[in-house]
């Protein structure tokens, strides 16, 4: 409505009055305006906050259904507790440290968990995206250099001995906000720095992530790289560890 009447609008006007012809009866409406900017420039500003709001709902709703999937989970527990027939759910098993693999490299029996799962830790970030996690510095340097495509994003603690950790990405997508934390969590958890529970996490796509010549497995050189600084968070950790697999 706004670009229909775009020559109707002059900087310095704080609202404009306009027919509203998707609506069958044709009523008068009122839109507000930001009188410092243009007529362009407010359009191309309702237009900006719709894609932001389509991007939103496109996040938002699949974890509502999430979210409600798991509230009758809830509930079906307590009426089973009700009824005397509730059975505590299967445990995980529980993730080895940092650096347990590197034991088992050097002669120790790797966990048979470990075993049965295949390569890399892997788990599914709260909008629902692959991410894999490397148990040592073999299994980093195969993840990075060998599984990664170039447009996956890449995570790792700064500064410290840790995992490699790689998010799944469609070509030309940036990664959802709660996918990064959810990320960064990890990256965070299998590092050094788990005991102190914080840190700076380095991040960036895999193709700007190169070898060490000369340097052992796993040993990278990042270009490009952004960073966040994460606690970790227990509640973010449980979600994480039930969907992993």
């Amino acid at each position: 409505m706004i670009k229909t009447n775009l020559r109707a609008i002059t900087k310095g006007t704080d609202h404009i009055e306009v027919t509203d012809y998707f609506d069958s009866r044709l009523p008068r409406i009122t839109i507000p305006l930001n009188p410092m900017k243009s007529a362009q420039a407010n359009m191309d500003e309702y237009f900006r906050k719709h894609r932001k709001y389509l991007a939103a709902e496109r996040e938002i709703e699949p974890r509502i259904e999430r979210g409600e999937h798991r509230i009758e989970q809830l509930r079906q527990e307590i009426r089973d507790i009700e009824q005397g027939i509730w059975t505590p759910p299967t445990e995980r098993p529980v993730p080895q440290s940092a650096d347990a693999p590197v034991r088992a490299a050097i002669g120790k029996t790797p966990h048979t968990a470990d075993q049965r799962r295949g390569p890399f830790r892997r788990f599914t970030s709260t909008d629902g995206l692959p991410i894999y996690v490397g148990r040592n510095a073999r299994e980093n340097d195969e993840l990075t250099f060998g599984l990664a495509k170039s447009e996956d994003l890449w995570l790792h603690a700064r500064g410290t001995p840790g995992s490699h950790v790689v998010v799944r990405l469609g070509k030309g997508t940036d990664p959802p906000p709660e996918t990064l934390r959810d990320a960064a969590t990890l990256a965070l958890l299998y590092s050094d720095l788990k005991k102190s529970g914080k840190g700076e996490v380095i991040y960036s796509r895999r193709k700007w992530v190169k070898k060490a010549k000369g340097q052992a497995p796993g040993a990278v050189i990042v270009t490009q790289e952004k960073s966040l600084h994460m606690t970790l968070d227990r509640t973010r950790l449980e979600a994480l560890k039930s969907r992993s697999t």
